[in-house]
Parts: structure tokens; sequence; C-alpha cells
């Protein structure tokens, strides 16, 4: 038997099988070389947006945001510097992406550390939640304003009140607190004598919640076996999640807390040793 590989956290893999073209909020230009064949970023993301939320997945649009997380795509294509190009290429040029914010807890390990990740979605549905949110929110007048402004700062994650109460612009102040309230915007931080807002969604918290809590159960299941370690079949089997098996074990790869090993026999994920 030859020695297994490990494909956590480096090294430039394979695409996923599942993987496809991106679902349309990619305006793609014939004269455009860079999108012309769909890139790896943009197949990861539509597989995992599919089988997570789509005619696939057992979510939908109200029980959570479409977010993929930026270290999912890291473990899944491996090369983090052409996927950085990417996604900047995707956010910037073809505006087709918008980025977000939050805070994932990784539970099952001791301490339990809380870090920042990002999370993509497609901008095209980021959007169009905030047109339904202006009909339905109780601050809808300030969120519907905000549609514009969220358009104008599309490739951009978080913002300066300055930027979005800007001279001539209908948005004002008192706006800016309705989103805040319907959760588009959170406040992150003073700059000076400005205030940074960063973008959100309101399904956001709930999402991340929920993928916190499957990449545990991963993450217990696989420990609970001697070698702390288990194949792949045995874990399909077991791991029980609505975002489907592959979306939590690119999470789990991608903040490292698992380790994928290919061996001739099977594919195995184990408990990543601890570093000295």
């Amino acid at each position: 038997m030859t020695t297994p590989q490990s494909t956590a956290c480096s090294g430039k893999r394979k695409r996923e099988e599942g993987d496809d073209a991106f679902d349309g909020s990619v305006a793609v230009s014939a004269s455009d070389a860079y999108l012309a064949t769909a890139s790896d970023v943009q197949l990861v993301l539509t597989g995992l947006v599919r089988e997570a939320f789509g005619a696939d997945g057992a979510l939908t649009t109200a029980d959570t945001c479409r977010g993929v997380f930026l270290h999912q795509l890291y473990a899944s294509l491996g090369n983090k510097t052409s996927v950085d190009a990417d996604v900047a290429h995707l956010l910037r040029v073809a505006k087709g992406l918008k980025v977000l914010h939050s805070t994932a807890t990784i539970k099952g390990c001791r301490p339990v550390p809380t870090i920042d990740v990002e999370v993509l979605m497609p901008l095209a549905t980021y959007l169009a939640d905030i047109e339904h949110s202006s009909v339905t929110a109780p601050h809808a007048e300030g969120v519907r304003r905000f549609l514009d402004v969220a358009s104008l700062h599309a490739s951009k994650a978080q913002v300066l009140l300055s930027e979005l109460v800007a001279a001539g612009s209908s948005f004002s102040s008192a706006d800016v607190a309705d989103v805040v309230k319907a959760g588009f915007l959170y406040r992150k931080t003073s700059l000076g004598t400005d205030v940074v807002y960063a973008f959100s969604h309101p399904r956001l918290r709930r999402h991340q919640q929920r993928v916190d809590a499957a990449r545990a159960a991963m993450l217990a299941l696989v420990k609970s076996t001697r070698g702390k370690e288990m194949s792949e079949r045995a874990l399909r089997k077991k791991l029980d999640t609505p975002l489907g098996f592959r979306f939590v074990a690119l999470d789990a790869l991608g903040l490292c807390v698992l380790e994928k090993m290919q061996s001739t026999r099977d594919v195995f994920y184990r408990i990543p040793a601890e570093r000295p």
C-alpha cells in the first residue's frame, strides 16, 4: 500500500467533483479571455451553492444566506494566490460576488477559538435579498434607498459612513440606522471622525451557527475513532447535515481542523497532529 498523502492546507488540488459554471450572476464577456472559460473559483462556488442551497440542497433562501467561505475555496483549489486573484477579479471586474465578514467558532477544540472569516455570495442574490427586505422590513424605506448604495459599493466588504452618505446622495444617517436594524450593515469601528461599517446579511449569523454545528459534529465523529481518523465513506454515512458533506468537509479542511489523506484503498479524514 502506498503512503497516504495529506492535502490539508497546502498544495494544489484538483477541481472537486460536482463543480459547474457559475449560476448566471457573473456576466461573461466574449472579449474577456480571463472569464471566457469559467474559472476554478466559479466552478467551486457554484457546486457548493447548488448542493447546499439549490435544487440539490435541503436549505432554502428563507433559511439562510447563500454564503460560501473563502477558506473553502482554499481547501478545494489549494493555490491561495490564484484563488485571491480570481476572487478579486470577480469582485471588481465581473461584479458577480459580494464579500461579507463573519466569525467562526471552532467547537470541539480546547480552548474554543473564534476567528474572522470571509463569506462570498452571488451579488445578484445579495441585492435581491435587500430588495425583498425593502418591502418586508419595519424600516423598509431606508433599506430601499440602501439598494443603490449597495450596488455602488458592491466590490467592498466594508465602507465608511462618509461614503454611505456622500454629497448628493439621498441616503442619510437615519437610513444607515435602519439598514443596521435590518441586518445588512453593522458598525465595525471608528476611524478618526468617521465610522467603518461592514456589509452583512440578516441571516448570516444563523448560517454561521449552522456551519459551526455541522463542523463540530464532523470533528466529533472523527475523534470518536481509535486512531482519530475515519474513511470518507463512513463519514458520509454518519454525518447528518442539510448543508451536504462536501460543504462541511471543505470548511473543516480550510480551517485546518481536519486533514484529508489519500490511500490506495480510500480517502480518510483525520485530526491533525498537535504542533509543538
